[in-house]
């Protein structure tokens, strides 16, 4: 888009791009520390804040991945590969 002022001038074209989505997606909030030691149990929880339009509020599935950390700590895969909103890994 551009205006036009009185005189004829034209400012800079500006572009606004946007994607429409037939729901909003749900805002999710993560609880638990920053640091954990080996010997600590790891607690991790993920809660959903939905929009206040009126849409579909169903369940929602969590998908847990460990990005980074020691190569040499396991985590069992059925603790990562639960869809549950908390994450529990106990400690080593």
């Amino acid at each position: 888009m551009f205006a036009t002022d009185f005189l004829g001038a034209q400012s800079e074209v500006k572009t606004h791009e946007l994607v429409k989505v037939s729901t909003p997606a749900p805002q999710i909030v993560f609880f638990g520390r920053d640091f954990y030691m080996t010997t600590d149990t790891i607690l991790l929880r993920g809660e959903a804040a939905f929009s206040e339009c009126p849409v579909d509020k169903s369940q929602l599935d969590f998908a847990w991945t460990v990005d980074e950390g020691p190569a040499d700590v396991p985590i069992p895969a059925d603790v990562l590969g639960a869809k549950r909103p908390q994450l529990m890994i106990p400690p080593l």
